[in-house]
Formats: structure tokens, sequence, C-alpha cells
């Protein structure tokens, strides 16, 4: 199962910088609609924090990382744990890249 969603996850953000989305679509839908339903919220909530959440988040993940990354070692050896770190790193980007790509990338576009 897990591997389905780590799949998905990547081909999705694989789509999702491939594929080249419609002007008008991005300005009508995206830009005058959905982006501003939620983007009063985000501001509040990132405007409660006097640091960057991004920033937090990151760590969180790093340090995370690295403990899955020990673990794995000791557990089952340097090639598999590297293999086993590489997925992950994969895997996070994907959707990372994908909740930018949702909550502000497509007016990039």
């Amino acid at each position: 199962m897990i591997y389905r969603v780590r799949a998905v996850l990547i081909l999705l953000a694989l789509a999702a910088i491939l594929v080249p989305l419609p002007a008008g679509w991005v300005e009508r839908f995206y830009s005058r609609t959905l982006y501003l339903s939620f983007q009063p919220y985000v501001t509040t909530v990132s405007n409660l924090s006097p640091i960057a959440l991004f920033d937090v988040a990151a760590l969180i993940l790093l340090v995370a990382g690295m403990s899955l990354l020990i673990r794995d070692w000791r557990t089952f050896g340097f090639r598999k744990a590297a293999g086993q770190c590489a997925m992950r790193v994969v895997t996070v980007s994907a959707a990372a890249y994908l909740l930018f790509f949702v909550t502000w990338g497509i007016n990039y576009r």
C-alpha cells in the first residue's frame, strides 16, 4: 500500500512539473477562485509565528529522516538503509513540491 502512495505522489509531482496548464484556466479557476479561498487562512496562521513555519517543518523532517536512517542502518545495514533513505527523500520531496504547487506554484504558470 505504501509503495502505491509513494508512486502516486512521485507521478503527480512529475506531472505537475512537466504538464503545462492553460493560462486562462490558471487565471480564472486558480488565481481568482481557489487561491483566494484559502490564502487568507494560510496567511493568518503564518502571521501567528515569529519564525518561518517552513523552516520548522524542514528541521523536523531533517531530524526525523536522520533518526530513521540511523535506525535502518543499525537494523538492515548501510546499503538497504541508503536505499530506504533515498526513497524517503524522493517521496517527501514530491509531497513538498505538490504542497507548494497547490498553495502557490500554480500562480507561476
